[in-house]
């Protein structure tokens, strides 16, 4: 259904905030339905969504970490955590990105899609298996600040879906939208400006640089390896793809979310 137009001539309340969540979960139906009218702020949305996105993926991980605790004199792995956040990029609409991937692997084979897709989260879930022992390191803050400096899975955690969206910004800087996007993507990526998308390369980057400054010089690899898959990554999957298309966007989004990971989990293993 296309987006009915306000008696006042003004933008409906939120309809930057409801371009974004279309385009980062919603069904392609709704996405190719919307008009692409009103999503002059959707980059600002974009983004605080990824802030959302990794606070949410953060409380899973803590409520399930305190029903069924993992640590102790024996030490042990995180599964109740890891299959609690495997089951919610399964079952809500933030499986969307994975399925992204899936279409760019098997892009002509439906079956082939779904397998792909399960591949791409037992090999998240290992990922998220090995990310124990959890740090905390010693911190100058006040007590009442102490949240900001949490145990290190938890900065990885809520990092990740802000890389994630900036990465979604990057490709319209370079690449034109493939032939027969929907307006919804055509808008966005015409407004979408230069200097939000270095805002929102900034956040994560200061963000990464501090919170995982106890690997040291390590640090750099989790941040190297955000910055060449969301940066470059993206663009190359978009040309390849003969322009911009959602999936790729999502795509994009993804796999520099797992580039974090794998460069905080090689980058850990050296300190």
């Amino acid at each position: 259904m296309k987006n009915a137009s306000p008696a006042n001539g003004r933008a409906p309340r939120l309809s930057s905030l409801r371009a974004a969540l279309l385009l980062l979960a919603g069904s392609d139906g709704r996405v190719n339905a919307h008009d692409g009218r009103w999503v002059r702020l959707m980059w600002v949305w974009l983004g605080l969504l990824g802030v959302a996105w990794g606070l949410l993926v953060a409380c899973v991980w803590a409520g399930a970490s305190a029903a069924l605790p993992w640590w102790g004199p024996g030490g042990g792995l995180p599964l109740a955590p890891a299959a609690a956040l495997v089951a919610l990029l399964s079952l809500t609409p933030l499986h969307r990105p994975v399925l992204a991937v899936a279409r760019q692997l098997r892009p002509a084979c439906p079956g082939g899609q779904a397998t792909a897709a399960a591949g791409l989260l037992a090999v998240l879930a290992l990922c998220l298996l090995w990310i124990v022992p959890y740090y905390r390191g010693r911190t100058s803050l006040p007590a009442w600040l102490a949240w900001a400096r949490p145990m290190a899975e938890y900065r990885l955690l809520v990092l990740m879906p802000i890389w994630g969206a900036w990465a979604m910004m990057v490709p319209g800087h370079f690449c034109p939208p493939a032939e027969g996007a929907n307006p919804l993507l055509r808008t966005f990526l015409k407004r979408q400006p230069v200097g939000g998308t270095a805002l929102w390369m900034a956040i994560p980057l200061a963000g990464t640089l501090w919170e995982l400054n106890f690997m040291g010089g390590w640090t750099s690899l989790p941040t190297g390896l955000a910055l060449a898959a969301g940066g470059i990554g993206g663009v190359l999957l978009c040309r390849a793809r003969g322009g911009v298309t959602r999936d790729a966007l999502l795509a994009a989004n993804w796999l520099t979310q797992m580039a974090v990971l794998v460069g905080y989990l090689a980058a850990k293993s050296h300190t």
